[in-house]
This record gives structure tokens, C-alpha cells and sequence, in this order.
């Protein structure tokens, strides 16, 4: 490894303790629940503000984001020289998903919508270096907010991240003891092959979450005849143009995730559920393997000011 390198979080035994975790969450009471209400949040969270679906609405620009807030932390912690353009590029490329041109565009892209910028003057034969704005670090702060209070649900860590979210230093050393895993992991549904048809897709992740609220809110029987899905109200929702919405049912109902019984019904396949709460459950073992990590590394719980 080297020097810079952040090593992803220390998990406290081997694969099978890891999956004993995530069996643990994935059978437990409270997962559907706290689903829902994770799916609710973040669905509601997006659709706030429209700026939020440019900035994070597919799975590259939501790898961009992430990946610019532990190279930062990385600097902080005095672990690496921190967010260049370069080393931003790389770590897009390095994870398969896209050009170097096409990652450079990103970067300008958050730069334009005001998420990065500069940290101080340029100098001669250097690297620029860039730091997110308070805007970027709001944003990614209410989202862990989101993150934690479904964790609460299921594990104890959740509630004392929630606690310790607003005091000093916890965001900045989150993000670097997550290090890869936060490109990686960090994305709730990306986590199964299975759901490549969705988060792939730009809004593709926010089309499934509300896809899945609107089967756990139908009845048994609509469920399994087919649930109302209007492609516009969700269109309207996740800022997503209505083609492309129905793209990408379209892509799910070919590749058998979900069937069309008609043109305004929709049955969601038991493989897709059960890659949902897979890939949630996953997910949550991490972050709470990271937290975990973080909690016992503060020197002290004072108040963020």
C-alpha cells in the first residue's frame, strides 16, 4: 500500500464473522421497515431540490461525489495531499465506469453547481488542490443523517452515530476511515449485479426506490396482480424525463425484474426484493463497521460549531 493510501475500515474478524453480520441485519424484524423509511427519506431528500439529480443522479456522478469528500478527508487527516483533479480522475477511472474525459467532466460539473473549490491560491508546478464547499458537506452530512436513522433501526450504532453526526471532526474522520469502501459501498443499491438495471441508469436508483415503496404500500392482491406505477408522477419526482423512466421499467421488465400486466401496472419480482434488502443489508454492516471505527477513534463528543 502506499504512502496516501487509505486503508478501508478494520472489520473485527473474517469473511465469516462479516457475513454473519449482514445475516443478522438481512433477518431482522425492523429491516422492512427501516427500508421503507430509508426509501422514503431519500426519495424525499431528492426531490427537494433538482440540483441534487444532476449532482448525484447516476451511479458515476454518485462515485464522484463520495470519492471528492475522502480525498479531502485524506488531506485532513494528513493521510494524502488531498482532492486534485488528477487523483480524482484516477480513482474514477480505476473503479471501471468511465473515461478520463468523462470524469473530468464531472469534476467541472461539480465545480459549476458550486460542490468543489479551490483550497487557496495556485502555485507554480503544483497540483491545484480543491476542498468541497460548505454546500457539498451540508448535503453529504443530511444524507448520512438518512444513512444512520434507518441503521437505528437495526443496530445500536446508528443511534450513537446520530449523535455524534453534529459534533467536531466526526464527518472529516468518517470519510476517511471509509476510505475504498466509500467508493464501493457507500451506494445502498449498488451492491448487487442484479440491480445493475436500475443504478446504472441516470435516476434509475431513485426509480427503484419508489417502485419498491409503492409495492410495500399496495395489498397482497395488488401486489401480486400488479401495482399502480404512474411513470409521470414519478418522471416528476426523481427530475427524470418520462422516456426515461419508462426505459427503464422497460430494461427491468426484459431482464424479468418486474412484469406489465398492463401498461399502468406493474408486479415487482421476488429477486428484485430480495436484491434489495440483500444489497441493504450489506450496506449497513459496513457503515456500521466504519462507525464503529470512527466512534471509538473521537477524542471527544463536543458539539459541532
Amino acid at each position: 500500500m502506499t504512502k496516501g493510501e487509505i486503508q478501508p475500515a478494520a472489520r473485527p474478524g473474517d469473511g465469516a464473522f462479516v457475513a454473519a453480520q449482514i445475516a443478522e441485519i438481512r433477518h431482522h424484524p425492523a429491516l422492512p421497515a427501516a427500508i421503507d423509511a430509508f426509501f422514503l427519506s431519500m426519495t424525499e431528500h431528492q426531490k427537494a431540490q433538482r440540483v441534487r439529480r444532476f449532482v448525484i443522479g447516476d451511479r458515476g456522478r454518485r462515485l464522484a461525489f463520495w470519492a471528492a469528500l475522502y480525498l479531502d478527508a485524506e488531506s485532513r487527516q494528513q493521510l494524502g495531499p488531498g482532492l486534485t483533479v488528477n487523483r480524482l480522475c484516477d480513482v474514477l477511472q480505476a473503479h471501471g465506469d468511465m473515461s478520463r474525459g468523462r470524469a473530468r467532466a464531472i469534476f467541472h460539473l461539480l465545480r459549476h453547481v458550486g460542490f468543489i473549490e479551490r483550497a487557496g491560491p495556485s502555485e507554480a508546478g503544483k497540483h491545484q488542490a480543491f476542498r468541497p464547499s460548505e454546500r457539498m458537506l451540508r448535503m453529504a452530512t443530511d444524507r448520512l443523517a438518512l444513512f444512520f436513522r434507518a441503521l437505528a433501526e437495526v443496530s445500536p450504532v446508528g443511534r450513537s452515530a446520530l449523535a455524534a453526526l453534529q459534533t467536531d471532526g466526526f464527518c472529516a474522520l468518517f470519510f476517511a476511515r471509509v476510505g475504498k469502501l466509500i467508493v464501493d459501498g457507500i451506494r445502498p443499491l449498488d451492491r448487487e449485479p442484479l440491480l445493475a438495471e436500475f443504478v446504472s441508469r441516470d435516476g434509475g436508483e431513485y426509480v427503484l426506490m419508489h417502485l419498491c415503496l409503492a409495492h410495500s404500500r399496495a395489498d397482497p392482491v395488488a401486489r401480486r396482480k400488479g401495482i399502480v406505477f404512474n411513470i409521470t408522477e414519478i418522471a416528476r419526482a426523481t427530475h427524470t424525463s418520462r422516456p426515461q423512466v419508462s426505459r427503464i421499467i422497460a430494461a427491468a421488465a426484459e431482464a424479468g425484474l418486474v412484469a406489465r400486466p398492463s401498461r399502468a401496472e406493474i408486479v415487482v419480482a421476488e429477486p428484485l426484493l430480495a436484491a434489495v434488502n440483500d444489497a441493504i443489508a450489506a450496506t449497513f454492516t459496513d457503515l456500521a463497521a466504519i462507525t464503529e471505527v470512527v466512534l471509538a477513534d473521537l477524542p471527544a463528543l463536543s458539539p459541532a460549531r
